[in-house]
């Protein structure tokens, strides 16, 4: 019966099991639904359920662990807007949210500005020390930038830094002039 099989389902996705459980049934058209629970070590587990009617009035539900898709999903979204080597935002991340910030900006009219910041002679770092000393040094300037953009204001100053190069990072700041975070940055 349909109230067996939701038993096995976590509390919270039961009721929507028995809507999609009726509803196939009445009118036939099979139906999917992704459920997430904790598994008993606690990690996030992840299913996906299938509804089809087989007959008169009779519904078949499968359930499959599609756990390891969604975190390869989830891993592959990190790599696509995440810089591995800082951690942060990642060019198309910069740009994406950029681009989201001024569509919402455009009814609000408060200021936005991206600074670019690029520092010179990089590249001879990379060749006359190596680049695990190149990585060292970009960790090192991205956790410096991050420690100057923090602090009381920076929640209103609504900051963000990505890294959109060897040795470039992007610093989008909503609600303040442009020379306030220069100045915060200078210090």
């Amino acid at each position: 019966t349909p109230a067996d099989f939701v038993e096995l389902l976590p509390v919270t996705a039961r009721q929507t099991a028995l809507r999609e459980i009726a509803r196939t049934a009445a009118d036939g058209v099979a139906r999917a639904q992704e459920i997430q629970d904790a598994g008993r070590d606690g990690r996030l587990l992840f299913y996906e359920m299938r509804y089809s009617q087989c007959g008169s009035g009779e519904v078949m539900a499968i359930r499959r662990d599609v756990t390891a898709r969604r975190l390869q999903e989830n891993r592959i979204r990190e790599l696509a807007y995440l810089d591995t080597l800082t951690g942060l935002p990642n060019r198309a991340s910069c740009i994406d949210q950029v681009g989201a910030t001024i569509v919402e900006l455009q009814t609000l009219q408060p200021h936005l500005a991206v600074l670019q910041l690029s520092f010179d002679g990089f590249k001879r770092i990379n060749e006359t020390f190596g680049r695990s000393i190149g990585d060292a040094v970009v960790r090192a300037t991205a956790k410096k930038l991050h420690q100057c953009l923090a602090g009381a204001d920076a929640a209103e100053l609504a900051t963000s830094l990505s890294r959109i190069g060897d040795a470039e990072f992007a610093i989008t700041v909503r609600h303040a002039q442009p020379d306030q975070i220069a100045s915060r940055l200078s210090a």
